[in-house]
């Protein structure tokens, strides 16, 4: 049986990493410069008018978030988890419809 925190933080990944993918390609496809890390794909969202300003700040640790993740499963504190679903979900559903704005 899978344990609920391990599919919540699945699902985060997966939300977070399909948020900057589109970023990616709306980046990609308007000839905006290529961001170096996951971080700056909102900024430069945002240095081009397309995510607010605000929305970026709101977003901004998301992409680090990711890598913990990724990369840092052993030492992750599902209580920052659940924060983050709690504090952030508003904001990943924010930039869906802005992404949907853009079709």
């Amino acid at each position: 049986m899978v344990r609920k925190e391990v599919v919540a933080e699945r699902y985060l990944h997966l939300s977070i990493e399909c948020l900057l993918d589109i970023g990616n390609h709306v980046i990609s496809d308007r000839g905006y410069r290529k961001p170096d890390t996951y971080a700056e794909i909102l900024e430069i969202l945002s240095e081009e008018g397309v995510v607010s300003q605000d929305l970026c700040r709101k977003m901004a640790g998301m992409a680090a978030f990711r890598n913990v993740l990724v990369h840092d499963y052993l030492n992750l504190d599902r209580e920052k988890v659940y924060q983050v679903l709690k504090e952030h979900i508003k904001h990943f559903e924010e930039l869906a419809r802005v992404y949907a704005g853009l079709l």
